[in-house]
């Protein structure tokens, strides 16, 4: 049977506490738990599962300000955090599976809560979160709906008409009828095609 991970398997243990019980982020069990000692401010107290600790790799990965403040992909060969002009890169050519991929668009949330038993075993099919939403990931569609986002805005789209699919009207004479269908019938439909918008130039 294969092994079952969770997010914080891809993350270094920095402190080891000396509580026996359930963690309260992944729900493994631990005789290394910390106290629970998120702040009234902690604004996910929705994701927490019932539990008496947290395990010393949740702790990590919850209260270092790196991990929110940054964009990152992890596995078990490690953590590679990457800037804006690199999404699109890691977000078409994922690393090796088993992975996580947390994006951000606040720099300030902990939406990588949502991944914690989300972890991807496919390079074609995957699940990243982008703050607090998950996308669903299909790499063949990620990358039609890039080469259509750069090739419109090399045609001097703007991003909020892409986004929206709604576009000056003077653009319906140089555009391609089908492609506008698309983007309106399809693509502004999938959260994916956003993401792809935010993240090319």
């Amino acid at each position: 049977m294969n092994e079952i991970l969770v997010l914080s398997d891809f993350f270094p243990v920095e402190t080891k506490g000396e509580i026996t019980g359930k963690c309260v982020v992944c729900g493994r069990s631990t005789n290394k738990g910390l106290e629970i000692d998120y702040s009234k401010r902690f604004t996910n107290w929705n994701l927490l599962q019932g539990g008496t600790c947290i395990c010393p790799p949740c702790h990590e990965l919850t209260r270092n300000q790196a991990y929110r403040r940054s964009m990152w992909v992890a596995n078990k060969e490690g953590i590679t955090f990457f800037k804006k002009k690199e999404m699109l890169h890691y977000i078409l050519t994922p690393p090796h599976p088993p992975f996580a991929m947390y994006l951000t668009r606040t720099w300030k949330k902990q939406g990588f809560f949502r991944l914690i038993n989300k972890i991807n075993y496919s390079r074609e099919h995957y699940v990243i979160a982008l703050d607090m939403q998950l996308i669903q990931v299909n790499r063949e569609k990620a990358t039609e709906m890039k080469e259509t986002a750069e090739l419109l805005r090399k045609q001097k789209i703007t991003k909020t008409e892409l986004i929206s699919g709604q576009f000056y009207s003077h653009r319906y004479a140089i555009l391609d009828p089908s492609l506008i269908y698309k983007i309106q019938q399809e693509y502004i439909k999938n959260p994916l095609w956003e993401l792809i918008v935010y993240a090319v130039k």
